[in-house]
């Protein structure tokens, strides 16, 4: 259960400082989103589900999609679940 609240906590704070550092800079810039992804890990994911990089797609991906295994979201239900063990 730890290592998916960890991993949700992580992916908001990375989530969190890409976007305040997205503030100062054009809007969609994908170079500001995709090191963020591969970072993660979960580029192939995010590529083979999205033609294109921007900020919306970037931060619906990591938080929310269900498609995503890794998504804060997915992390949450996983907790969850465990916890009902």
């Amino acid at each position: 259960m730890n290592r998916y609240i960890e991993r949700a906590e992580n992916y908001a704070r990375f989530m969190d400082v890409n976007f305040n550092l997205s503030l100062e800079l054009p809007p969609d810039m994908p170079e500001q989103w995709r090191p963020l992804v591969v970072t993660t890990g979960d580029w192939k994911l995010y590529e083979s589900l999205y033609n294109k990089v921007d900020k919306n797609k970037a931060i619906y991906f990591l938080g929310f999609d269900q498609n995503n295994p890794n998504s804060i979201y997915n992390c949450i239900v996983n907790a969850e679940k465990m916890q009902e063990r």
